[in-house]
């Protein structure tokens, strides 16, 4: 499937698009942190978190217990100034 299709079927997701919204406010956040935040469960926030690192929107870093997620401005689209200008609102 290409890669476009896979990016916006995982913003298909309010939790997702609530996620990447908080990541790109505060930055670099541990799964602990944006489940609270979001009020939603820690599994889902795991899951959720792993479909978005699976299309490159964020990036996670492994510290001993913790996972860290932030957004991933490493990975280029030709579209993502864009995409990111869209999920702020």
């Amino acid at each position: 499937m290409e890669l476009t299709v896979k990016v916006f079927k995982a913003l298909a997701n309010q939790k997702r698009l609530n996620m990447l919204r908080l990541l790109m406010r505060e930055g670099e956040l541990p799964v602990s942190v944006i489940s609270k935040r979001l009020k939603i469960s820690f599994t889902s926030a795991s899951k959720n978190l792993l479909k978005l690192e699976n299309v490159g929107l964020v990036k996670r870093r492994e510290n001993s217990i913790w996972i860290y997620y932030e957004i991933n401005r490493d990975r280029k689209y030709p579209y993502q100034e864009l995409l990111f200008k869209f999920v702020k609102k």
